[in-house]
């Protein structure tokens, strides 16, 4: 019998490869919600250089950043005020990293191009990120419209952080001898109000009460019955958001992102692009490039093994 299975198993793949995937994902009915940092926008050099400077600050490598009571803190300004309160010659510095870091960001190109081709041919489009709102404010100011103009609503967990944590800010805000600098960049994070463009999530991804938001103002602002595929690069949340196929009749589709061409390859799986009929925005990717093909060939070939090895293992 598990013969059987694994040679069922393995004509479906190769019928998936010959004849393609039939999808009701559709513009029409489907929204598409991209991740942010390093799905749409990348990490960059500056970032990278920087990165040691948390170890310097006190941040353990083996744990979140967490409040007195043990809660972690969400989002990189939360970050940057609280090093600024445990390290007060680091506080005045804070506003300035905060805007060079946030404007060093740059687009994954390939994966811009898809989004706006998306959107172009009807898709409905809304960012999901992790990113509190001054940060988010920050790089969408600095990418300019060709960044704010794709999502129709963006997601940021701005909420996230605890009463507590934000009673910790406010006290240190208050002292005599606390930077200018840093009051007023506490006093901006802490009363941000959200638009109707952007929200302010009450969780953080992976957390199932932030994909339940997001589901949940989806459906208000478009509808109960929208498809929704969801991109990001760590496979923590896109198994989050996957949580919510359980629990409603829409489609509920994740995708693990690694580059553009493997995107591009996922979605002609899905039926929301075509080889044939998107031709020119898969040759601006490179996604049919000699490399692009291999790749592609090397991840379904890999697909085909992980799921054949999963059924010989159950």
């Amino acid at each position: 019998m598990k013969n059987m299975h694994i040679f069922y198993l393995s004509l479906s793949f190769l019928s998936s490869i010959t004849f393609g995937m039939t999808t009701d994902y559709t513009p029409k009915n489907t929204i598409m919600a991209f991740d942010i940092d390093e799905v749409m926008i990348r990490h960059s050099l500056l970032l990278n250089i920087m990165e040691p400077l948390k170890y310097v600050l006190g941040w353990n490598k083996n744990r979140e950043l967490s409040d007195k009571k043990g809660k972690s803190i969400t989002g990189t300004t939360f970050h940057l005020l609280y090093f600024g309160m445990n390290k007060k010659f680091f506080a005045k510095h804070i506003p300035q990293i905060l805007e060079n870091v946030s404007k060093s960001r740059k687009f994954i190109d390939g994966t811009e191009k898809i989004c706006r081709y998306l959107k172009k041919k009807g898709y409905t489009i809304v960012f999901a990120t992790n990113k509190d709102r001054v940060e988010y404010d920050i790089v969408a100011q600095a990418l300019g419209k060709k960044f704010s103009s794709l999502p129709e609503l963006t997601f940021v967990a701005h909420g996230a952080n605890t009463e507590e944590f934000i009673k910790q800010i406010k006290s240190f805000a208050n002292l005599w001898d606390t930077p200018q600098s840093y009051k007023e960049l506490a006093e901006k994070a802490l009363t941000i109000k959200p638009t109707e463009k952007i929200l302010h999530v009450p969780g953080k991804k992976p957390d199932h009460d932030y994909f339940q938001y997001m589901e949940n103002n989806i459906e208000e602002k478009f509808g109960s019955d929208k498809n929704i595929i969801f991109i990001d690069d760590r496979p923590a949340n896109v198994e989050g958001f996957n949580t919510l196929e359980r629990q409603h009749k829409a489609l509920r589709h994740g995708i693990i992102f690694k580059d553009p061409q493997q995107l591009a390859q996922e979605l002609i799986e899905l039926g929301t692009l075509s080889e044939i009929d998107d031709k020119d925005l898969l040759d601006e990717i490179r996604y049919t490039s000699f490399f692009g093909k291999l790749r592609i060939r090397k991840r379904n070939a890999m697909k085909k093994m992980n799921a054949i090895v999963d059924v010989i293992k159950s």
